[in-house]
C-alpha cells in the first residue's frame, strides 16, 4: 500500500473543497442552458459519451450534438467567468 505525503492530501483536499464549492454554481448554469443543451452537455461530460454516440441517443446528426454542444460549453464558460472563476479554455472543456 502507498500511503500520500502530506502535500498529495493537502492539494486532493484543495481540489475537493473547490469542487464542492463550484457545485451550486454548476448547478444554476444547468438549469440555465436550453434544455437540447444540458441534454448533449451531460452525455459527453457526465456520460463519456462521444459525439457519434450522442447523436445515436438523441436520434440528431452529429453536427448537431457538435453544435449544442459548442453552444453549452460557451455558456457554461461565460457563466463561471461572470461568476468570478477564472476558466483555461484548454484544460477546462472536454
Amino acid at each position: 500500500m502507498v500511503v500520500a505525503d502530506a502535500e498529495d492530501l493537502a492539494d486532493g483536499a484543495a481540489g475537493r473543497v473547490d469542487a464542492a464549492s463550484l457545485g451550486p454554481t454548476l448547478r444554476r448554469l444547468l438549469s440555465e442552458l436550453p434544455a437540447d443543451q444540458r441534454e448533449v452537455l451531460l452525455l459527453c461530460a457526465l456520460g463519456g459519451m462521444t459525439y457519434s454516440e450522442i447523436a445515436s441517443t438523441i436520434g440528431a446528426p452529429v453536427g448537431t450534438v457538435r453544435s449544442r454542444l459548442h453552444r453549452a460549453r460557451a455558456t457554461f464558460r461565460a457563466g463561471l467567468i461572470n461568476d468570478g472563476y477564472t476558466v483555461d479554455p484548454i484544460k477546462d472543456v472536454p
